[in-house]
């Protein structure tokens, strides 16, 4: 089969490229094919495009449910996002963490009163998890 190549002209018809997919129409003899990439083209027979027209139309009317019902359920997803984190979020402490690791580890430590690189619950006696300490 002959091969055009994009940027160059070829005659009238339905031109066909592999790698990267592409499909374009070339409307008069003598016309140049444009395509943002450098591709091959092979000119693609009037009568596979006919018999290729009852195979796509087919495909989409077996695709059309799943689309619209992934559809549905993004929108549903959608809907109830907002609710299930305000839930989330009042009630469970658990889920969401608020204390990020690597945040942890990148922060500098603060000099305090207690020394240089210290921190205040470093201090004898000030711990906050010892209900005895003052």
């Amino acid at each position: 089969m002959k091969t055009y190549q994009s940027g160059f002209s070829a005659p009238y018809g339905m031109y066909i490229a592999i790698k990267p997919p592409a499909l374009t129409f070339v409307h008069a003899d003598g016309e140049i094919l444009t395509d943002r990439t450098a591709s091959s083209y092979v000119r693609l027979p009037g009568l596979v495009a006919l018999l290729a027209i009852p195979i796509v139309c087919v495909l989409y009317l077996v695709m059309l449910p799943f689309a619209l019902g992934g559809y549905l359920l993004f929108l549903l997803a959608r809907k109830v996002s907002p609710h299930l984190q305000m839930l989330l979020g009042k009630h469970g402490g658990l889920v969401f963490s608020r204390w990020h690791a690597t945040q942890a580890h990148l922060v500098p430590p603060k000099a305090t009163k207690t020394g240089a690189g210290k921190s205040p619950e470093d201090a004898p006696g000030t711990s906050p998890l010892d209900p005895w300490s003052s």
